[in-house]
């Protein structure tokens, strides 16, 4: 810990040296944090993963049934959704030019 009455004696360079060894230290602290956090969700998932989620072959099946279900359902989804925009551009008119591409006050071109 680095007391007040100290940095009141150090000059601009020291607070700047300070300073970045200070983010540096920061950066490793949040580093380590990181990876311990990454650590934990995997032992986490190693305690808590497929071995205790196991389905019986009764849910197995009903869960490959509705997997299938959903599948075909999103497909057609797509397939809709891929559809629609060919019928809304046949059905969009085309905006027009006009005539005289000049502005009639000060003939620039106009925008």
């Amino acid at each position: 810990m680095i007391n007040a009455a100290h940095l009141d004696r150090l000059d601009a360079d020291k607070l700047r040296e300070l300073v970045l060894s200070m983010d540096s230290e920061l950066t490793l602290r949040q580093i380590k944090i990181d990876k311990l956090t990454f650590e934990l969700a995997q032992l986490r998932r190693a305690r808590f993963g497929a071995r205790t989620e196991q389905f019986s072959p009764e849910q197995a099946e009903l869960f490959e049934e509705t997997i299938q279900t959903d599948v075909a359902a999103t497909q057609a989804e797509i397939e809709q959704i891929a559809a629609q925009p060919t019928e809304r551009a046949a059905s969009t008119p085309r905006r027009k030019r006009p005539a005289n591409p000049y502005c009639p006050a000060c003939d620039s071109a106009l925008h």
